[in-house]
């Protein structure tokens, strides 16, 4: 007998009515996959992923729970069609433990196909969006939470083909099971790609602030280069000026001659500032400097 429930109280009200007193409202809050037997029941909680859309809301993902023995199969689970697509497996509903194998089926088929979505709909923000633009932290993360929940489910089926559990028999459904496994493990690897380019992504945001910040530095270089040949200019006279008094130097040289030494010692500090700039910032690209000293001026 398959048995499908929209109400979680309902279906855990009915499970207590066949002998399970297990706490089936801790499945409901687990938030992962899970496969355990109690009781003589197979209890299986599979989970889907929380769409892109919703992703930054506070909300659950929707969760699948199964009942599973040798003569029924109950399932709380929004997925309606449940029964009506399990009448397309005749032959296998016919065969001992097969409505526990198909229901099995059918809801981790559902499940994966909820993953697929999430990881499409990721692939198609990275494919349409510049890529200085892609929030590359959040969708990162939501390709880290389908890839948690894919190797999850992949770990699960590869239980059952290990006929661990009588309950679901791989041989009944051997081909859309190995199908079901491929898939998900397909789904893990393209998963793992995309975590790939995210961190790929990091790295080159990463270089690019880096050399952002060094082209700042050597702005910020060039100008205190220039500062300091002017500092230079403007300290000569003033230092002479410190050292001898203004009216000691008028009185000891004419005022043409004072003139002549300022000239001379302002030119002196101009050529000596420029042979000591040009010989930092290189002889070929001098005039280049000078355009990115300004151009830094301008940006201080």
């Amino acid at each position: 007998m398959i048995g499908v429930f929209s109400d979680f109280e309902t279906f855990a009200a009915h499970m207590r009515s066949l002998g399970l007193d297990a706490d089936l409202s801790r499945l409901l809050h687990l938030d992962m996959n899970f496969l355990e037997t109690y009781q003589g029941h197979l209890l299986v909680n599979l989970r889907e992923a929380i769409p892109l859309e919703r992703a930054r809301e506070d909300i659950s993902s929707v969760s699948h729970i199964l009942s599973l023995d040798s003569k029924d199969a109950f399932a709380y689970s929004p997925f309606s069609h449940l029964e009506s697509e399990s009448r397309k497996f005749v032959k296998a509903l016919a065969k001992p433990n097969g409505e526990s194998t198909v229901v099995f089926y059918l809801i981790a088929n559902e499940v994966l196909k909820s993953y697929y979505k999430k990881m499409e709909d990721i692939r198609k923000i990275v494919n349409s969006t510049p890529v200085d633009h892609v929030d590359a932290d959040f969708l990162s993360q939501q390709n880290r939470r389908v890839l948690d929940r894919a190797e999850d489910l992949l770990a699960i089926v590869l239980t059952v083909r290990s006929r661990e559990f009588a309950e679901v028999d791989w041989d009944i459904l051997k081909h859309d099971l190995e199908i079901l496994a491929a898939q998900t493990q397909n789904l893990i690897d393209r998963s793992r790609s995309m975590a790939k380019f995210f961190d790929e992504h990091r790295r080159q945001l990463d270089i690019r602030a880096t050399r952002s910040l060094n082209e700042t530095v050597e702005r910020l270089t060039h100008v205190m280069a220039l500062l300091t040949v002017v500092g230079i200019v403007i300290s000569i006279p003033n230092t002479i000026a410190t050292i001898f008094g203004v009216g000691k130097i008028a009185d000891e040289f004419t005022i043409e001659t004072i003139h002549f030494w300022i000239w001379v010692s302002t030119v002196a500090a101009i050529v000596l500032g420029f042979l000591y700039w040009k010989s930092v910032v290189g002889q070929s690209t001098w005039p280049k400097r000078l355009d990115a000293i300004l151009n830094g001026i301008r940006k201080i």
